[in-house]
């Protein structure tokens, strides 16, 4: 009974794991993980979906992107120095572009909701009209293409 346990454990031993799944660069030659998205060389496989969006006047209509929170215009508490963050945040389809900013429709559960939200995007500029309201640009991001009902 002994050689038989015996026997199994040397089985076992022999079972080599795979390694991580690998792609070679074709500048370099050298071997990466097969979900990176760029070499050590400099060589790039592919773009993040999530990329920053550079240049917000190229922006078409049906566009996905996403407005990060932290960003935008906000209004600054005198007292204890704390922001008040009031720009439109989530996921949004693009409408349009206008001059300052962009027209967008923000999307809730899968579906585009029905009220149309403006997107600062413009200079930096404290408000004429209240006191202590800062108007800054948001952040976009890319999102996935997504098909939106």
């Amino acid at each position: 009974m002994n050689t038989q346990t015996s026997q199994m454990d040397s089985s076992k031993q022999k079972k080599s794991k795979r390694g991580a799944p690998k792609k070679k660069c074709p500048d370099c030659g050298n071997k990466c993980h097969a979900r990176s998205s760029a070499c050590e060389c400099g060589h790039v496989f592919y773009h993040k979906q999530l990329s920053v969006v550079e240049d917000w006047t190229m922006l078409g209509a049906g566009d996905t992107i996403k407005s990060v929170k932290g960003n935008g215009s906000y209004w600054l508490n005198p007292e204890t120095k704390d922001k008040t963050y009031m720009g439109v945040y989530g996921k949004l389809v693009v409408k349009g572009i206008v001059a300052d900013g962009v027209q967008a429709y923000r999307v809730v559960k899968g579906m585009k909701h029905h009220i149309l939200e403006f997107i600062y995007m413009g200079n930096p500029k404290k408000s004429d009209l209240l006191d202590n309201y800062f108007i800054r640009p948001h952040k976009l991001i890319w999102d996935k293409k997504v098909k939106i009902r």
